[in-house]
């Protein structure tokens, strides 16, 4: 299994804060990150595993908007990393 780098775009210290997204930024990131490590769509594999993921949205982790675990901050800074690192053998995400 091939593990790839945390995408630059990643910024772990902003785990717990709330920012505008520049979503065609990071779709034309995605794009680059895919030619740069050769990812293929998923459609054209024969394999099917894919990537759950549960209670990710951005707002999460903040403690004035919802009811914030000790710790939530960093399970969500490992579940993010962990999931781009093994993006590679995903074919579909939910």
């Amino acid at each position: 299994m091939t593990q790839l780098p945390i995408p630059d775009f990643f910024d772990a210290s902003r785990v717990g804060e709330i920012w505008k997204v520049d979503y065609a930024a990071r779709a034309e990131d995605a794009r680059a990150f895919a030619l740069q490590h050769d990812l293929k769509h998923a459609a054209t594999s024969s394999e099917r595993i894919s990537l759950l993921l549960i209670d990710v949205q951005n707002t999460f982790c903040i403690l004035a908007l919802n009811s914030l675990s000790a710790g939530a901050v960093e399970m969500a800074r490992s579940k993010i990393t962990r999931a781009c690192a093994n993006l590679s053998i995903a074919t579909s995400a939910s």
